[in-house]
């Protein structure tokens, strides 16, 4: 594809994601750089787990600005995890809100994606799935031929 896509609202850019990365993250955190109005590189690592927020902070960081050209970014979380209290690794949230800023790409929004709905990340909204996948971007991207949630590496459906 070589047209531009619009990216017109949070749904757009949240069906972008499975179609750049690939495939359907799930207990992943996401980093999508952003330069004067476009999308640049696209980051994905596993949830934090165990590790500590500001050692994983720094290593996204780290990835992140490898993106030279970077002024901005936006970081998803995708995860299930239902913390007693607040959001699913808040810490590991800010720390990366931080590490980014420095990085002199401060975080322009931040969403949480889960299996049965998506929200900017610290409000108590819960936004429909079906959002993201009616959006402009994933019926574009799909019409040209874009299908992250096929497996293609499962052998039955290659016939081998």
């Amino acid at each position: 594809m070589t047209e531009k896509l619009t990216i017109s609202g949070s749904a757009d850019l949240l069906a972008a994601v499975p179609h750049l990365l690939g495939n359907q993250p799930k207990e992943s955190f996401v980093v999508l750089t952003s330069r004067f109005g476009t999308l640049g590189a696209t980051l994905r690592m596993d949830a934090p787990a165990e590790a500590a927020p500001l050692d994983y902070a720094q290593m996204m960081a780290t990835y992140a600005a490898n993106d030279e050209k970077a002024t901005g970014s936006f970081v998803i979380v995708y995860t299930d995890e239902k913390p007693a209290y607040g959001f699913p690794y808040a810490a590991h949230v800010l720390a990366l809100r931080t590490e980014l800023a420095t990085a002199r790409m401060p975080v322009k929004k931040v969403f949480l994606v889960t299996g049965t709905y998506w929200a900017t990340y610290g409000t108590p909204e819960k936004n429909s799935l079906d959002e993201i996948r009616d959006s402009n971007a994933n019926v574009t991207l799909t019409y040209f031929g874009s299908a992250p949630d096929i497996d293609v590496y499962n052998p039955e459906l290659l016939n081998t």
